[in-house]
C-alpha cells in the first residue's frame, strides 16, 4: 500500500475502513486464505484482476488501522500458490509486519534485590492489552512462600486464583488499557541462593516468559581498593 493512500484513509475514512475490515473478516473468518479462490479466470470479485483480496485486507489493518505486529503475524495470508507474483504480495506483507508499531511488552519488577530469610518481597507485574483472552501463571519459586491476601489486580477484572503453589490470573485486558498484578512473597530459605521468580504471560497462545532474580542471604565481601597518587 502507499504510504499516501493510507495516510488519506487513517485522516479522512478511517471509521469506513474499520467498518469495512470487521464486516468482511467477521463473515469470512477465513480471509486470509482468500487469495486461493482469486484468480485472472475465475468468477466472483475481480479486484482489477488480480488475486488480491486477502493481501488488501492485511495491508489495510497494518498501515491504515495500525494494528500492532502480534495481531498481524497471527493473520499473513498463507502463500500458497501457483503463481510467482503472489511472492511478491507476501514479501510486502513481511515487510508490514516489521513496520508495525511495536507489539506492547509484559514486564516484571522486584522492590529489592538482595533480601535475607524472613524478609518480604512485593512484585509488581505490569501486562498491556491488546483485547486478547490473557492468561498469567506465577508459581512460587523454592525458598520462598506466597504471602496470603497480598495480591492485588488494577483494574479489578478478569479472574484471580491464589494459594500455596502460586497465583494464576485469567480475563480479557482492553486494547486501551493495562494490567498491574502486585503481590508479595516470604524468603524462608537461610543458605546463599539465587531465587528466580518466573512469570509466563500467554495472550492468546503466544508465551511471554519473564523473570525476576533475588540473591538471598549474600556472603558480605571485602574488595581491596589501591589508589594511585
Amino acid at each position: 500500500m502507499y504510504p499516501e493512500v493510507a495516510e488519506l484513509l487513517r485522516e479522512h475514512r478511517l471509521e469506513d475502513a474499520r467498518q469495512y475490515v470487521r464486516s468482511f473478516t467477521m463473515n469470512d473468518p477465513w480471509w486470509w486464505l482468500n487469495d486461493l479462490s482469486h484468480s485472472k479466470v475465475g468468477g466472483g470479485e475481480h479486484l482489477y484482476e488480480t488475486p488480491a483480496l486477502a493481501f488488501s485486507i492485511f495491508q489495510t489493518k497494518a498501515y491504515v488501522l495500525g494494528e500492532s505486529a502480534i495481531e498481524l503475524r497471527r493473520q499473513l495470508p498463507l502463500p500458497v500458490t501457483n503463481a510467482g507474483y503472489r511472492d511478491l504480495y507476501r514479501l510486502q506483507n513481511l515487510i508490514a509486519i516489521l513496520r508495525a508499531r511495536p507489539t506492547p511488552q509484559a514486564d516484571v519488577a522486584a522492590d529489592r534485590h538482595i533480601v535475607e530469610r524472613g524478609e518480604q518481597v512485593e512484585y509488581t507485574l505490569r501486562v498491556p492489552g491488546t483485547g486478547d483472552p490473557v492468561s498469567i501463571d506465577i508459581p512460587v519459586p523454592g525458598g520462598m512462600t506466597y504471602v496470603e491476601g497480598s495480591a492485588r489486580v488494577e483494574p479489578q477484572i478478569g479472574t484471580l486464583h491464589t494459594g500455596i503453589s502460586g497465583l494464576r490470573w485469567e480475563g480479557v485486558i482492553p486494547d486501551d488499557a493495562s494490567l498491574t498484578l502486585r503481590y508479595r512473597m516470604n524468603v524462608t530459605i537461610g543458605l546463599p541462593t539465587v531465587i528466580r521468580n518466573r512469570v509466563t504471560v500467554d495472550t492468546d497462545g503466544y508465551e511471554d516468559i519473564l523473570s525476576v532474580t533475588l540473591i538471598a542471604n549474600g556472603i558480605p565481601s571485602n574488595l581491596p581498593m589501591i589508589l594511585k597518587g
